[in-house]
This record gives C-alpha cells, sequence and structure tokens, in this order.
C-alpha cells in the first residue's frame, strides 16, 4: 500500500523517477544528479522547485526505507541508479 503522508520532496522525487522512466526508458533507471536535474526542471512542474543533491538524497533515503525506491549499480558503471518501486509497493500494474 502507497503511504499518503509523503512530503512534497518525496512525491517529486517519485514522481519525476515514474517520468522519466516512461518518457525517457533508456536513461532510466536515473543517477543522483539526473533525478536532481529531473526534480528541478521547469516545464511541467507546479509548483516549481530548487533541490540540492543533498536534499534529493535524503528524500531517496526516506522513499528507501518505505520501499518504494531501490538503488542499483550496475557492473562497470561508476555510480548508483535509483527506480521507484510505485507498482509493487501498490499493487498496481504499468498500465
Amino acid at each position: 500500500m502507497l503511504p499518503h503522508d509523503l512530503e512534497p520532496v518525496a512525491i517529486r522525487v517519485l514522481g519525476s523517477l515514474i517520468e522519466k522512466e516512461l518518457s525517457t526508458p533508456d536513461h532510466y533507471p536515473l543517477s543522483l544528479n539526473a533525478l536532481t536535474s529531473a526534480c528541478n526542471q521547469s516545464s511541467n512542474r507546479d509548483p516549481v522547485m530548487v533541490l540540492d543533491e543533498g536534499t534529493v538524497a535524503h528524500a531517496i533515503d526516506g522513499l528507501r526505507r518505505q520501499g518504494l525506491v531501490r538503488s542499483i549499480q550496475a557492473i562497470g558503471s561508476r555510480v548508483q541508479k535509483y527506480q521507484h518501486l510505485v507498482a509493487e509497493a501498490g499493487d498496481l500494474t504499468r498500465a
């Protein structure tokens, strides 16, 4: 079941991960830098936010504890990447 008490930054992080999975699947999962850029995107965002990597990382930590985000590091990759687990946590299908 999805939590109903997420902070605005956590909601933005989850929303950005979901959007980027659907709109740019070749670049998903996202690095912290790419996720921060996605969260700060000014088009199609209301409200527009200006978040730094530390704030996004803190939101990721909270979402990981709730089972909504996981970090992965592919073999040969230098950075961790993040993917959402909303479908699994909410018992949802991709459709």
